[in-house]
Formats: C-alpha cells, sequence, structure tokens
C-alpha cells in the first residue's frame, strides 16, 4: 500500500514557518533550474552532485536542492512539510536551519562512509529531512500523522484517511531504512545510508536540546517574547507534561488550573485532549460539556461544531443533558435540523425525567411544523404537555402551540400557519 502525508492531527504554529516555506521554494527553484540546465544540454547532477570521495561539503549544500525527478521532489517536500513547520516552531528558525544543513551534510558522510568508492552523484534531499524526522520524533512524537492511505494493484482501487502516532510510524520508517540498506546494498540507487545517518544525527540533536534545556530556557521564552504573548506558566507545562507522555501530572496541572478558573479554555481544552486520550469516556464527557459553553458563548462556530461531532463519536453514551440540548440548540440554528432532532431525540430517549426534556420538546416540534410534519408536531407537544415537569411555567406555552397547530390543521394543506394580530394604522 502507498502511505501519502497530508498533515498532523494537530496543526498550529506559533509563528509563520519562513525557512521551512524558503527550503521548499529553494527546492522547488531548483528543480526548474535542473529541468533548464538538462534541456541545454548540461549535467546538474554531476556538476553539483555529491560524488563520494571527491567533493567537499560545499558540494553537499548544493546537492541537498537536486532531485532526479517530480516524483522525487514531491515525495520529500510532503515528508517535509508535515514535519519541518512543527519542528521550526519548537525550535526556533536558527536552530531549525542548523539542524536541517547539518543533518544533511551529516547523511552525506555517512553514505560516503558506506560507500566510499561510489561515483554515483548523491542528490536530494531526503537527508536532511530525515534529520527533521529523528528530531519530530524525539520532541513531537506523540502527533499523530494523517496520510492518504491508497491500495495498490490488485487490492481494489480506493482510498481513505488514517492517522498514525509518530511514535509508532517513524521507528517503523527507519527500521525499514536499515533493512533495505542491508538488503539492497549499494546498487539500490536509494542512498538508505543518508536516511540512516541524517535520521539518528537529527534525534541526537533533539535528545541534546532537551537535556540541556535550550528550547526552555532560550528558545521558547524569545518566540514568546517576540509575538507578544505569554501564556500561563502552569499551563505551559501541563502541555510539556502531555507531550512527554506524562499525562498523570498534566491532568493534576489542568484540574488546578481549572479549579482556579473554570472557563480557562485552554486548560479545558487540554484537560478535555487528555481525557480522549486516554479514553476516559465520563471525563471526555464532562469537559465537553464546558467546553461546548465556552466556544458557543464566543461564537467560535466552527470550534463548536467540530467538538460536537467529536465528542459524540468518542463519548456518545455518556453526554449529560446539558451538552445534548445546546449542540442540538446550536444546529438547529444552523439549518441542520436532521442531526439536531437526533440530539434533541437522544435527549427525552436518555434522560426522559429530565427538565431539559420540555425545551427538547419544543425545539423539536418547531423543526417538524418548519417541515410541514403537523402530525408529529402534535406529537411532540403532546409528549411535553405530560411531562412530568411541566408544570404552571411551561404548561400555557405548550397548550398555546397545541392550539396554533389544531386551527393549521383544521385550515387544511394550502395554510401557512396563523399570520401574525396587528394593528393597522
Amino acid at each position: 500500500m502507498l502511505l501519502i502525508p497530508i498533515g498532523l492531527d494537530e496543526e498550529e504554529v506559533r509563528r509563520i514557518p519562513w525557512v521551512s516555506y524558503a527550503v521548499i521554494a529553494a527546492n522547488v527553484a531548483a528543480f526548474v533550474w535542473e529541468l533548464a540546465e538538462i534541456g541545454r544540454g548540461g549535467s546538474p547532477f554531476r556538476s553539483w552532485g555529491f560524488v563520494p570521495g571527491e567533493s567537499g561539503v560545499g558540494r553537499i549544500l548544493t546537492s541537498m536542492f537536486l532531485h532526479a525527478g517530480i516524483l522525487h521532489l514531491a515525495g520529500n517536500m510532503l515528508f517535509f512539510f508535515v514535519t519541518g513547520p512543527f519542528v521550526e516552531d519548537a525550535y526556533g528558525r536558527v536552530l531549525f536551519l542548523f539542524l536541517y544543513l547539518s543533518s544533511g551534510v551529516v547523511s552525506a558522510q555517512v553514505h560516503a562512509a558506506m560507500n566510499p568508492g561510489s561515483i554515483r552523484p548523491l542528490i536530494g534531499a531526503s537527508g536532511a529531512i530525515a534529520g527533521i524526522m529523528g528530531a519530530f520524533l524525539v520532541r513531537l512524537g506523540r502527533r499523530r500523522i494523517r496520510f492518504f492511505w491508497v491500495p495498490l494493484p490488485p487490492l481494489p482501487v480506493w482510498s481513505r484517511q488514517i492517522s498514525i502516532p509518530a511514535f509508532v510510524f517513524l521507528p517503523a520508517w527507519f527500521a525499514i531504512q536499515l533493512l533495505l540498506a542491508v538488503v539492497a546494498g549499494a546498487d539500490a540507487g536509494v542512498a538508505f545510508g543518508a536516511h540512516i545517518g541524517g535520521f539518528a544525527w537529527g534525534a541526537f540533536v533533539a535528545i541534546v536540546v532537551a537535556a540541556a534545556g535550550i528550547e526552555q530556557r532560550w528558545i521558547h521564552p524569545a518566540i514568546e517574547k517576540q509575538i507578544g504573548y505569554r501564556p500561563d506558566e502552569a499551563l505551559v507545562r501541563a502541555v510539556e507534561e502531555s507531550q512527554r507522555g506524562n499525562t498523570a501530572e498534566a491532568r493534576r496541572a489542568t484540574g488546578s488550573l481549572l479549579a482556579q478558573n473554570p472557563r480557562d479554555v485552554d486548560a479545558r481544552r487540554l484537560a478535555y485532549e487528555i481525557a480522549l486520550e486516554e479514553r476516559q469516556v465520563e471525563e471526555i464527557a464532562r469537559h465537553a460539556t464546558r467546553l461546548l459553553d465556552l466556544y458557543l458563548d464566543a461564537r467560535e462556530d466552527g470550534l463548536a461544531r467540530q467538538l460536537i461531532g467529536e465528542a459524540s463519536e468518542s463519548a456518545g453514551a455518556a453526554l449529560p443533558p446539558r451538552f445534548l440540548l445546546r449542540a442540538a440548540d446550536f444546529l438547529a440554528r444552523n439549518d441542520e435540523a436532521r442531526e439536531a432532532a437526533g440530539f434533541y431525540q437522544s435527549l427525552w430517549d436518555r434522560f426522559p425525567s429530565d427538565p431539559a426534556c420540555l425545551r427538547a420538546y419544543l425545539q423539536a416540534a418547531e423543526l417538524a411544523r418548519q417541515n410541514r410534519d403537523f402530525e408529529r408536531c402534535r406529537r411532540l407537544l403532546e409528549r411535553g404537555l405530560q411531562h412530568p415537569a411541566c408544570g404552571s411555567e411551561w404548561k400555557p406555552t405548550f397548550e398555546r402551540k397545541l392550539g396554533e397547530i389544531a386551527r393549521t390543521e383544521a385550515a387544511g394543506p394550502g395554510y401557512r400557519g396563523m399570520r401574525p394580530q396587528v394593528e393597522k394604522n
């Protein structure tokens, strides 16, 4: 099967990743130049590629921007696009550029050591990109990489999206490079040794950065100062603990933050994501309900819609009446009547004695009336009128609505509903 990387589960960065974009642009520009040179009868690979034992560091740097074809270029840039900007965001532009270039140099030297007599020019950015992938594994290994999964013949021709944790995919990729380097050897036409060297170097640099505290001491404060945003240090530590896999400490830290400020949307989101990762259904439902309130109050409709779908899939049976009602009202306001009706029905089916059912009956009846399903509208209003919580506050509303439906049904199919009473002036 063919796995085509298309993105990450979380794709937010603090700053525009200019270095990553510049690297991609330079590779594309170099490829266009290659085509022009070859069209004029030139030999850019021989002139600018790295030949083990014959070329210096300068030729290593130029070889990193040459590619043997459009598929070679596209494959490298796809893997770089889903890892590079996020490593740049974590390490800053200067360290990221050093990591990229040094990974390219180290990967070429490893290739030369494994193929000392080779006269084939080494070209391509894959050694440098392998270094970025190695650093990504160490620094952001818990992130999930999204792929298009395309089965190869004779399997059926179809595709779908899947996501794989980086700590699963990247070590598997590295192991495959090791295996192919042993099995295929020097005649493979692919520099597996360069991939191995670059990946190992990138992982080593990331380990050194973490052990020395370089990111926390210098890089992170400098970036936050530049963008003018100073997040709560306790929240930053909680996020870092979560990324390291220390969910118990991350959960404790977010719990403390939420005890001080229950409306801290960032802490609430982190608590929700930790619950998702650990598949704690009750916690998912609890945090999703509070988070939906925050999103709707802030009019973050896109985030609210995403949360509704995500929480329904992960904790549908545990979602409380408040979540179901607010989700249904939101969907009804946004002309998603069918989905809204499903949430209303889930509310009264699962919580038949809850007072929230009264609003659910009224809203679902209104959706049925708008769809001219007057019979369903009447049944829902009658059920609401018979609800044990339908006291003096609600009863007149249900009786009035039933009266309007009765008059509408009596007027015949062409009747569009009650006209409002007005005074003519």
